[in-house]
């Protein structure tokens, strides 16, 4: 069996911060056991986080500027972690970067932090671009976490994130699929800084809330979730579907935070099927009130791991997806992004 140390990045539309996770897993004949060795997030300041948050917004030549300013970042994070946590051991850094622009029908996905700049200051092979090739075999390039759902976390019937976006993967026997379902902690935490609050811890506010159903029922009617997957979201859905709907219903922010636990708490349970076993990670397994309106709706057996997993299943999957590369082995799949065929996703830079 062999051993594969690799630091997983992921910059998530939350956009609280940087999250590494440095872990092993272990190969043999598409067998896999993985370790958490160790992981953190770190926070951008607020010059970055401002950047991010307007960077659909700026100009071709600032966005580029951008992508290399991010890339330093993200490589003088990468060599601060590797210090710190006094780590010997590596093969590879597995770079995800932050999604701008994700539009798979016109060819077209963007994650800036840039590569290069990421292997010329840790001197570290680095895999990164991991969602293009998919999209030019005709698929989604999202979600990308299910190759490791399927080899990692083959326990469970469900495999759901609850990060800005909410996706899911469903597993039945030999059939895999997975897709995004919306939106999720973006718009919770929007509605939060309503009152200056960066997010509603425990859903706590939310709790005390009374559902819109004028709201909640102008939510369900939104295209997206008519439409059959595959699919995926890009992170302009918040600013320019789902706000314009909440702007022209006026209320007070427990009221809304209540419609909007129940609207994605409703979307959720649409996939989830009596008794099945689910594992919820990302930050939105934090929010207990969210967590119970799912229980409630879909009597599926929950399952909320360990804060290594809630907090950095998604990095540790970008690992895994390097791996598969290195294996030559297919990372993303035909069924789950709607691909022509399955594929190996992404692109390896070296110093």
């Amino acid at each position: 069996m062999k051993d594969f140390y690799s630091i997983g990045l992921m910059s998530g539309s939350s956009l609280d911060g940087l999250d590494l996770c440095y872990s092993k897993i272990s190969s043999k004949d598409e067998n896999y056991n993985f370790e958490i060795i160790t992981s953190e997030t770190i926070p951008y300041d607020n010059d970055v986080y401002e950047k991010l948050k307007k960077v659909r917004e700026i100009s071709s030549l600032d966005l580029h500027f951008f992508d290399i300013e991010l890339g330093k970042l993200f490589g003088a994070y990468c060599n601060s972690f590797i210090a710190k946590n006094n780590i010997k051991q590596i093969d590879a850094v597995s770079n995800h970067g932050h999604t701008v622009f994700h539009y798979p029908e016109k060819g077209l996905t963007l994650q800036i932090g840039n590569n290069n700049w990421i292997a010329k200051m840790t001197n570290i092979p680095i895999f990164g671009n991991l969602r293009m090739r998919n999209i030019t075999h005709g698929g989604q390039g999202a979600p990308i976490v299910p190759i490791a759902d399927k080899y990692l976390f083959s326990e469970f019937d469900n495999c759901i994130n609850l990060g800005g976006i909410s996706n899911i993967t469903i597993k039945k026997g030999a059939n895999i699929k997975s897709f995004d379902i919306g939106i999720c902690n973006q718009l919770l935490n929007h509605i939060c800084n309503l009152i200056d609050k960066k997010y509603d811890q425990n859903g706590n506010i939310a709790a005390t809330g009374i559902i819109n159903l004028e709201l909640l029922n102008a939510l369900e009617k939104i295209p997206f979730y008519q439409i059959k997957p595959p699919k995926s979201i890009d992170n302009g859905m918040l600013k320019e579907i789902v706000l314009p709907i909440f702007d022209s219903y006026k209320d007070s922010v427990p009221n809304l935070l209540a419609t909007a636990v129940e609207h994605i708490a409703i979307e959720i349970s649409k996939y989830l099927e009596k008794d099945f076993k689910t594992i919820i990670t990302g930050g939105g397994a934090y929010n207990s009130f969210l967590i119970s309106r799912i229980q409630s709706i879909s009597n599926a057996k929950i399952t909320i791991p360990n804060l290594k997993i809630i907090e950095f299943k998604e990095a540790l999957a970008m690992s895994f997806m390097a791996l598969r590369s290195i294996e030559n082995r297919p990372n993303t799949l035909s069924n789950t992004t709607g691909s022509e065929k399955d594929c190996i996703s992404g692109d390896w830079i070296y110093n």
